[in-house]
């Protein structure tokens, strides 16, 4: 009797050793499973931020261009009204000039009338 409860003993730890064993597989199997789910949702999250970051990247590199491309022209364009306004103001002053000589011309002739006809 007491040999058929340690055979019935003994075949009773062997199920539970195969149950534990059983157990312990589908654990590392679902350890594995969620380390492999972890990892390709790291991969692409990576994916992801990489996509994002070039992507800014460009957009801030086509910024740049364009804003050099608007300060290019605006300097062009504000070069331009310089010299209309430079040219405008070397008019003025010729302008100046000649009204000057005029004045200096009649101011010469009213004094020489003046002085005729003071004499007269």
């Amino acid at each position: 009797m007491r040999t058929s409860y340690l055979d019935q003993l003994t075949e009773i730890e062997k199920q539970f050793e195969c149950e534990r064993g059983e157990i312990l597989k589908r654990n590392d199997d679902e350890i594995m499973a969620l380390f492999d789910q972890h990892k390709n949702t790291e991969k692409e999250y990576q994916k992801r931020r990489e996509d994002d970051e070039e992507k800014h990247s460009k957009e801030l590199e086509d910024l740049r261009s364009s804003d050099a491309n608007l300060q290019a022209e605006q300097k062009i364009k504000l070069e331009k009204e310089m010299q209309i306004l430079e040219k405008c103001m070397e008019d003025m002053r010729a302008v100046y000039r000649l009204n000057e000589e005029k004045l200096d011309f009649n101011h010469k002739v009213l004094s020489e009338r003046e002085a005729v006809n003071n004499k007269t």
